[in-house]
C-alpha cells in the first residue's frame, strides 16, 4: 500500500526536473560544452619554455686553430628561457628566448672560457591558408556551436519531460475518474439484476432476462478490473518521471492528483502560433546550430584549399664576454704569445643585449601547394 503523496500538476513538473534521471544527465551537457571551449581556447595561453644543457666533449685535433693538444675538450652550460604563443587572429605564432652559456676549451680562442648571451625572436604569419580560418579557430567555432546546442538540449529536454509529466498527470486524473464511472456503473448494474430477480420471483419477468443481467454485471466487473489496471500502470509512468528511482519508496508510493483539467476556450492566432514556433521551437533552433557548424566546416575546408603562404620574421643579439686574450697579431709563432687579458662579466654580454649591439634580422616566405587534388578539394 505505502504513503499517499498528494500533488498538483506544477508540483510534479517541479519534483521531475529535479528528481528526473534524464534532467539530471542533461544537465551535464552545457557543463561538457564550456569545458570544450576552454579546451579549445587553452591552445591560445602563451605557455613559458626553458631548456638547460650541460655538454663535455673530447675529439682530435680538426685544424690548425685547435693548437697544439693531441685532444681537444669542450666543457659547456647553456640555458635559456622565453615565451611562445598561438596569436586567436590571423594564425600567427610568436617565439623569443633569452638563454646564458660559459663555455671552456683548451683549443686556441678569444675567450676562454667564454660566456655568452642571446635573444632569439621569431613571428610567423600565415598569408593565405590559415589566414582567415586554421584548425584551431575551427575547433573553437565548433565547440562554441556545440555548447550552445547542448543548451538548447537541456532546454528541449526539460520542455519535452514537462509535457510528458503534465500528461502523465492528467491521464491518472483520466484513469481515476475512468475507475469512479465503471464502479458507478457496476453499482447500477448489480442494483438491475437485484431488481429482475425479485421481478423473477413475482412473476414478471423471465428467469432467462436473469442471465443477461448477470451477464452484464461481469463485463463491468471486467471494466473496473482494467480502469484499475490503468491507474497502476500511469501510476508507474508518472512515477518514473517525477520520483527519484534510487529512494527507498519508490514502488510503493502512491501518487494522487490534487487538482482537475480546467477546460476554458482560447482564441488561436495561427500566423503568430506559427511565427512563434518558427522563433522559439529548440529543435528548430538546435538544427540551425547544426548547420552553422557545417558552415564553419565548409569555411575552413574552402580555406585549405588555397596554397600556404608563410612569412617568417626573426630578429636576434647577441652579447659575448668572459676571460678575453689579446695576442701578439706580430708574432710568427702559433699560437701567438698573449700581450695582456681582460676579464668582461656576464653583466657586459647582457648590456651587449639590451644595448641592441650586435644583431641579425631576417624575413623569408615560405610556400607549398599540393599538385593535384588536395584532402580540402574533396
Amino acid at each position: 500500500n505505502g504513503s499517499v503523496t498528494r500533488l498538483t500538476a506544477d508540483e510534479a513538473v517541479r519534483m521531475a526536473l529535479e528528481n528526473n534521471l534524464g534532467i539530471q544527465a542533461g544537465r551535464l551537457g552545457p557543463e561538457i560544452g564550456t569545458l570544450g571551449v576552454a579546451q579549445a581556447r587553452a591552445v591560445y595561453a602563451p605557455s613559458l619554455i626553458s631548456t638547460t644543457v650541460t655538454r663535455k666533449s673530447t675529439e682530435p685535433p680538426g685544424n690548425f686553430l685547435t693548437g697544439t693538444g693531441d685532444i681537444i675538450s669542450d666543457d659547456s652550460f647553456r640555458t635559456n628561457a622565453g615565451l611562445q604563443q598561438l596569436v586567436p587572429w590571423g594564425g600567427g605564432r610568436y617565439q623569443f628566448t633569452l638563454d646564458a652559456s660559459r663555455q671552456t676549451t683548451n683549443a686556441f680562442t678569444n675567450y676562454n672560457p667564454q660566456l655568452g648571451s642571446n635573444f632569439a625572436g621569431s613571428y610567423t604569419q600565415p598569408l593565405l591558408r590559415g589566414f582567415r580560418m586554421d584548425n584551431f579557430r575551427h575547433q573553437l567555432l565548433t565547440s562554441q556551436n556545440n555548447q550552445v546546442i547542448a543548451d538548447i538540449q537541456l532546454r528541449e529536454q526539460i520542455t519535452l519531460t514537462s509535457q510528458a509529466v503534465r500528461f502523465a498527470y492528467y491521464d491518472l486524473v483520466g484513469a481515476i475518474e475512468g475507475l469512479n464511472v465503471a464502479q458507478l456503473s457496476l453499482d447500477l448494474s448489480r442494483q438491475s439484476l437485484k431488481d429482475n430477480q425479485t421481478r423473477v420471483e413475482v412473476g414478471t419477468m423471465a428467469p432467462i432476462d436473469i442471465i443477461e443481467a448477470q451477464a452484464e454485471v461481469a463485463s463491468v466487473e471486467e471494466s473496473v478490473i482494467q480502469a484499475e489496471a490503468r491507474i497502476s500502470t500511469v501510476q508507474d509512468r508518472l512515477r518514473a518521471l517525477v520520483l527519484n528511482p534510487s529512494q527507498a519508496d519508490f514502488w510503493s508510493v502512491r501518487l494522487e492528483p490534487a487538482e482537475a483539467p480546467v477546460l476554458s476556450p482560447v482564441s488561436i492566432d495561427v500566423e503568430a502560433a506559427v511565427q512563434n514556433a518558427l522563433t522559439n521551437r529548440t529543435d528548430l533552433a538546435r538544427a540551425r546550430k547544426q548547420l552553422d557548424n557545417i558552415n564553419v566546416d565548409l569555411r575552413f575546408a574552402e580555406n585549405q584549399r588555397l596554397p600556404a603562404l608563410d612569412m617568417v620574421a626573426t630578429y636576434n643579439l647577441i652579447g659575448l664576454a668572459g676571460t678575453q686574450f689579446e695576442f701578439d697579431r706580430t708574432s710568427q709563432a702559433f699560437p701567438p704569445p698573449v700581450l695582456s687579458q681582460s676579464q668582461r662579466s656576464f653583466s657586459d654580454a647582457l648590456s651587449d643585449v639590451f644595448g641592441n649591439n650586435f644583431r641579425t634580422w631576417s624575413f623569408q616566405f615560405q610556400f607549398s601547394y599540393p599538385i593535384g587534388r588536395s584532402t580540402a578539394d574533396a
